[in-house]
């Protein structure tokens, strides 16, 4: 299977999850009482497709760069297999192996962050506040800041 599919797998899995959501959403707007809230969970929903978009847009360099440097790599380790493309060596099957898996956890990882931060942000978007000042006060920002990103955090 390549890896392309389980990537459209889950992403349809994650629009129906997100379907779901939004007839429940649509369900609670019927109800006075909670169509703030209902409101609230469907932008939340709709806020975090662009944002695991964006988030793994900003890991797609880093993990191809990984990726391109670990088959460069085995090209040194194991000459033969730039011809027949099959290696035995078994240094290069671990790395690539180990490649895989951390280029599908740090996918997964980007994905989870993206999805929490997009939600958070739609959330609190349906609540009134703008859009600047939930951004600046998102988890990924903050993070930026304490990490020397002192630009981020300008106020006007």
């Amino acid at each position: 299977m390549p890896p392309t599919f389980i990537y459209f797998v889950a992403l349809m899995v994650w629009m129906t999850l997100a379907c779901m959501v939004w007839l429940l959403a649509g369900a609670m707007a019927l109800n006075r009482g909670t169509r703030g809230k209902g409101l609230s969970l469907a932008l939340a929903m709709t806020a975090t497709f662009p944002s695991v978009f964006l988030f793994q847009a900003v890991a797609a360099p880093l993990i191809a760069a990984m990726i391109v440097g670990m088959a460069w790599l085995s090209g040194f380790l194991d000459p033969a297999s730039r011809v027949t493309h099959a290696t035995t060596n078994g240094l290069v099957i671990a790395m690539s192996i180990g490649a895989a898996l951390l280029a599908f956890v740090t996918m997964l990882t980007v994905s989870i962050i993206g999805f929490f931060e997009g939600g958070l942000l739609g959330w609190r978007c349906a609540r009134g506040e703008h859009f600047r000042d939930v951004v600046k006060r998102g988890p990924t920002v903050r993070l930026l800041w304490r990490l020397g990103f002192r630009k981020l955090h300008r106020t006007s």
